[in-house]
């Protein structure tokens, strides 16, 4: 109650009319998607009883939807001088001056309502909203952060045609079954919510590759990302040993020990908060950074653990501050034109774009490293016209799954940096 009585405080002015429908799917069970597990026997034998329970392949159908986006982005492509002196990716405001994706996504924004949203008028009136009289001096750090410093680019993603995804239709409450096993005892598939899906397919992933998950634990993302059948090396991260051994048995349960895939992951427990100790320097494609934050939706569910306790306080005040430091290592972490992508599961904009600004600021004034953001316009639109996904088109980095009640995935931000220097 405490948690909820905040956010009606802080996100009730903040999204506006659009809050009592967020709040609603914020306090009702979340909609869960089914990884397949293609590494299980039990998959195999047991998909297709999904489809007689009325699940639908939902990675399917986005790739549908992106797939006229992708044509889209050729075109606008296409349309520039093979002259042009600049050879980058054309910006985003230039990709959207094109009349029919102007048109999309006014009719985007339109239908969710998002044209009732109330923005803020700045960073400490936006900590205002977000943290209570106690907490403002957390907005205080980080109005020094300039919005305008990290350029942005248009950018396409590739979706990973060996991953399997099921979920059930809008307005379904059904449930999935419990994971089968086959001879092999490796369950068939792994239940997450709809939205942990998106940070792994925003990171583009491709054959060969190598990857860094820093916060791993559970293990569902490193799992997907396995899934994907594309990265040599996936390296499991995560500091605590309780979580650490939650990723272990996770890893362990779903993957074959003796499965080529079980040699592509190897899983260590370093503080990817500490500057001073990182040494994973330059060393990875892709990097992912799920970090810590105030889980919004397990916030007002469940007292074990709430982070809005009391005796947690100071830990939910220092979050911004242990997002930014794990999100200024991951950009270290990557090579010269590898990308981080960060994201979180809440709705607070001091946890979301501020965290990404003061990264930014951050690398470059003390590591000397430029960073661009890659727009994911074209993969969050392909999410919303499968309908199963709310999308907030007002963040000012990155984009946000809002949780509705007739397809309540998230609440998951997700914003994608690469590293230009």
């Amino acid at each position: 109650m405490v948690a909820l009585d905040q956010f009606d405080f802080n996100y009730g002015p903040l999204y506006g009319a659009k809050w009592p429908s967020i709040r609603l799917g914020l306090t009702t069970p979340n909609k869960y998607i089914c990884v397949g597990n293609t590494l299980s026997e039990a998959w195999y034998d047991k998909k297709d009883d999904l489809v007689e329970l009325g699940a639908y392949d939902l990675t399917a159908d986005i790739a549908k939807k992106h797939q006229k986006r992708q044509i889209k982005a050729r075109k606008i492509v296409s349309q520039v001088p093979s002259s042009s002196k600049n050879p980058e990716p054309i910006p985003e405001n230039q990709e959207n001056s094109e009349e029919d994706q102007e048109n999309e996504e006014a009719m985007m924004r339109s239908s969710l309502g998002l044209d009732k949203f109330v923005e803020s008028s700045g960073h400490l009136s936006l900590a205002d909203l977000q943290m209570n009289k106690r907490e403002q001096l957390i907005g205080v750090q980080y109005q020094d952060a300039d919005p305008d410093e990290i350029p942005l680019r248009r950018h396409t993603v590739e979706l990973p045609t060996e991953l399997k995804v099921f979920t059930f239709p809008r307005g379904s409450i059904s449930d999935f079954p419990m994971p089968p096993r086959g001879s092999d005892q490796i369950p068939g598939w792994w239940l997450m919510d709809g939205a942990s899906l998106i940070p792994v397919l925003a990171l583009d992933l491709k054959k060969g590759e190598t990857m860094l998950d820093m916060c791993a634990a559970p293990g569902g993302k490193s799992l997907i990302s396995l899934l994907t059948k594309l990265p040599d090396k996936i390296v499991s991260n995560d500091f605590k040993l309780s979580r650490l051994g939650d990723l272990k048995r996770s890893l362990a349960m779903y993957v074959p020990m003796d499965s080529e895939e079980a040699g592509r992951v190897i899983i260590k427990r370093k503080n990817a908060s500490n500057w001073d100790g990182w040494d994973e320097l330059k060393c990875y494609d892709k990097v992912l950074a799920d970090v810590p934050c105030s889980t919004d939706r397990l916030a007002v569910s469940f007292d074990e653990g709430n982070i809005f306790a009391a005796k947690h306080t100071q830990e939910r005040l220092n979050l911004p501050q242990l997002q930014m430091n794990i999100l200024v290592n991951a950009i270290r972490s990557c090579r010269v034109g590898g990308s981080v992508v960060y994201s979180t599961c809440t709705l607070s904009p001091i946890q979301n774009e501020s965290v990404i600004e003061k990264a930014a600021a951050m690398v470059k004034h003390n590591f000397g490293i430029d960073v661009i953001e890659e727009s994911l316009s074209d993969l969050f639109i392909s999410l919303y016209n499968t309908g199963m996904y709310q999308v907030n088109t007002h963040c000012r980095r990155g984009y946000l799954i809002l949780p509705f009640l007739p397809s309540n995935f998230g609440p998951m931000y997700v914003c994608k940096l690469t590293r230009l220097s």
